[in-house]
């Protein structure tokens, strides 16, 4: 029984959402800016970084474990590419927990809170976390996963999310500028 239950967990968990139309940025479309409160009451909104190179937008989740999973390794990758010009903002958007706010996680980049979901439904995300990467002009120039392995960071094969980065910063066309993002399903209030 407890397997049947896991099973249909994974089963929820991966499926794309039924009935929902797929809508909102697709590559080359340029994103709105958007102004946002962070977990330190600050405003935040990508015009308040006009000399980065591009953006790494993450809809992200307090309560879902892919996220947690995924912690260090976004960590990491703003680390990594900060000082290249990459500005990464991760986005609140998950409201499993009656509409709980985003925590006092302590990130080296923004984390806002997309309280009415207009964000995460403008910019069409899906699931938890799911990244967007914008150039300077926030053209839509990647959107999916951030790597290949969700629980198990020492197995991944392919880190999309780097390696769509790693491309354009050297100047260079995105192989793969759509991939599929997995992670938690969202419930907007």
């Amino acid at each position: 029984m407890r397997n049947f239950i896991f099973l249909l967990l994974m089963v929820f968990i991966y499926m794309p959402i039924s009935g929902a139309q797929q809508s909102g940025y697709t590559i080359g479309v340029v994103a709105a800016d958007f102004k946002l409160g962070g977990t330190d009451g600050q405003l935040v909104s990508m015009a308040d970084y006009p000399s980065a190179r591009g953006f790494v937008i993450i809809f992200m989740s307090d309560e879902c474990r892919f996220d947690k999973a995924y912690q260090d390794r976004i960590i990491h990758l703003h680390n990594r590419y900060a000082p290249q010009g990459i500005q990464v903002i991760g986005i609140h958007s998950n409201h499993h927990s009656g509409g709980r706010s985003a925590s006092s996680q302590t990130y080296p980049f923004p984390y806002i809170q997309d309280e009415s979901g207009k964000v995460f439904s403008t910019f069409g995300a899906i699931r938890t976390p799911h990244v967007f990467l914008l150039n300077h002009d926030r053209k839509v120039i990647y959107s999916g996963a951030i790597d290949d392995n969700v629980f198990e960071p020492d197995k991944v094969k392919t880190k999309m999310l780097e390696t769509a980065l790693n491309s354009f910063l050297a100047g260079k066309g995105i192989a793969e500028p759509v991939t599929k993002p997995v992670g938690c399903s969202v419930r907007i209030n």
